[in-house]
């Protein structure tokens, strides 16, 4: 009975080392292709998403340049509101862009002396947005010359700009058009060297670019 248990006990022994060795782990992967996420395939990267384009600019209309006229200077608020009062109101929907003078309005605390002998040499134009609507510069003017000052406009053209001398020769008003839309130049000269100044407001609004 004692070898017949010693037997027995062997049997039972040599079997489980058997299945031991054949159920442990081995130290690499047997299958047909690279273990995954290894150095060989690596996990698929992140790519980054396209960017978002930028939303359109609503105030890109603003965003234009002009030649310079000599010796002429940024036009302010109160030199603006100075000259309007020798015009016709613009209409309330146009955008004004920036304005340019011939000799510098005084400041805000200035007597009404220094503005009357300011207004007896002043030249200026304004430039407005006038809406999103490319409109035909011929006929930008005869439609707006007569809401901006008096007379009947005889408008002359040069390449993408028209314009017409109105009051008299104290007010000029200039069309043109761009991608954006329709511009519209206001010159009030009230110096009495009028033809210099519808020269120079013609030509600056001819530079305007965007």
């Amino acid at each position: 009975m004692a070898r017949l248990a010693f037997i027995l006990i062997a049997a039972l022994t040599l079997a489980a080392c058997g299945g031991g060795t054949a159920n442990a782990p081995t130290g690499s992967d047997t299958g047909a292709g690279p273990a995954a996420n290894s150095a060989a395939n690596p996990p698929p990267a992140n790519k980054p998403g396209k960017p978002e384009p930028p939303p359109p600019d609503p105030e890109l209309w603003r965003k234009v340049k002009a030649d310079p006229i000599n010796g002429w200077a940024s036009l302010s608020r109160d030199g603006r509101i100075e000259l309007l009062k020798h015009t016709k109101k613009p209409p309330g929907d146009w955008r004004e862009v920036t304005a340019v003078c011939n000799v510098k309005a005084p400041g805000g605390t200035e007597g009404e002396g220094h503005w009357k002998e300011w207004t007896h040499k002043a030249a200026g134009a304004i430039l407005y947005f006038a809406g999103k609507e490319r409109m035909d510069p011929g006929s930008a003017v005869k439609d707006f010359a007569p809401k901006l000052a008096a007379g009947v406009p005889e408008a002359k053209s040069s390449g993408n700009l028209s314009w017409s001398v109105m009051q008299g020769g104290e007010v000029v008003v200039a069309a043109f058009n761009n991608s954006h839309g329709t511009f519209v130049v206001l010159g009030i000269v009230l110096d009495s060297e009028h033809a210099e100044h519808h020269r120079n407001i013609v030509k600056w609004a001819e530079s305007i670019k965007e």
